[in-house]
């Protein structure tokens, strides 16, 4: 929150904060009921604090990793999930400059997006955060060679059924 003050401060001085807009600070372990959501965070692997987010409405659960690397956290966060949105920023088949970017960036590849689905046991996996230098049906492949439920990558504005 203080980073956020600090470059609106900067960058727009003249914006003032809605008085109808409250911040909250959420950590990894914490479960917010939310609009009769339940929202439970875990701790992704970034160089920022990152986390997943894990949303569950009666029997339907929808997961997203966020940025992060593959870690035991973010498959906990897509435990038995109907829909994993997991971000999967190139293939490997995208060639090791790819996968050296993907790891630089702290993001997995679509193989590693499919594990943790897999690992999971999510129902469904849309991988999505294609970098510019990734290719997506190349992704989807990969993912869909690792991962035998619905594989997706998502175009902007797609909406999804969970």
């Amino acid at each position: 929150h203080a980073g956020i003050r600090a470059m609106t401060a900067g960058c727009f001085p003249e914006w003032e904060q809605h008085p109808g807009v409250h911040n909250h600070e959420v950590r990894a372990g914490a479960i917010s009921e939310i609009g009769g959501f339940r929202v439970a965070f875990f701790e992704a692997v970034h160089r920022v604090p990152t986390l997943a987010v894990r949303v569950t409405l009666g029997a339907k659960t929808f997961a997203f990793s966020a940025d992060t690397l593959p870690c035991d956290a973010v498959v906990a966060c897509a435990r038995n999930a109907d829909l994993f949105l997991c971000d999967a920023i190139c293939a490997m088949a995208d060639g090791a400059r790819s996968q050296k970017m993907a790891l630089d960036r702290m993001h997995p590849v679509a193989a590693e997006a499919a594990e943790m689905a897999v690992r999971a046991g999510a129902g469904q996996l849309a991988c999505t955060h294609v970098g510019r230098f990734g290719n997506a049906d190349r992704i989807l492949a990969e993912a869909g060679a690792i991962f035998k439920g619905p594989v997706t990558v998502p175009k902007d504005g797609a909406r999804y059924a969970v």
